[in-house]
């Protein structure tokens, strides 16, 4: 596979943002659902009766989103159960993914752009149980050639969610 490059990941920002809302879960039987439809769901069946129309009924929001391998009724496969728990485990974490692969690309350029040995990179990235919420936390200082000084400055660029964004800003 070749190597992703940022316009593979505003495809797949873009593909997210289009998505069935997340977070998804596998409900350890053969379907992984969208865990804010199925919140949609059980609200819109509590307003419902025994008397409310079929159409009604049938306009209840869907809730799944994929099915796996099932052995025997609706049990899944041992296999499609491990692909189901990736599924949730990925597609929960895709964000950060997507946050912490921009990142490494963002900070290859700004060494490929101003090569110099005091650069000092510092990632660290968290995850706060495995398929669970995630964040980025990091701090980059970049020396950076000051023409007024006529030598290197260090730069402090950014700090956790603002990092990406003072990245972009300085690649412009």
């Amino acid at each position: 596979m070749a190597d992703l490059t940022l316009e593979d990941l505003k495809r797949m920002r873009d593909l997210a943002a289009v998505a069935t809302p997340r977070p998804w879960f596998f409900n350890s039987y053969s379907g992984i659902f969208s865990e804010p439809r199925t919140r949609e769901l059980h609200t819109a069946e509590e307003a419902l009766s025994d008397d409310s129309p079929e159409e009604d009924w049938d306009a209840l929001p869907k809730t799944l989103v994929a099915n796996v391998p099932v052995a025997a009724g609706d049990t899944a496969t041992a296999q499609g159960g491990r692909d189901a728990k990736l599924i949730e485990a990925a597609v929960n974490s895709l964000d950060t993914l997507i946050d912490a692969a921009e990142l490494g690309l963002r900070l290859a350029e700004v060494k490929r752009r101003w090569p110099h040995p005091e650069y000092d990179f510092t990632i660290e990235q968290r995850l706060t149980k495995p398929g669970g919420d995630a964040y980025l936390k990091a701090n980059v200082f970049v020396a950076r050639w000051n023409p007024q000084w006529r030598d290197w400055s260090t730069v402090a660029i950014g700090r956790g969610p603002t990092l990406l964004a003072a990245l972009r800003e300085l690649l412009k």
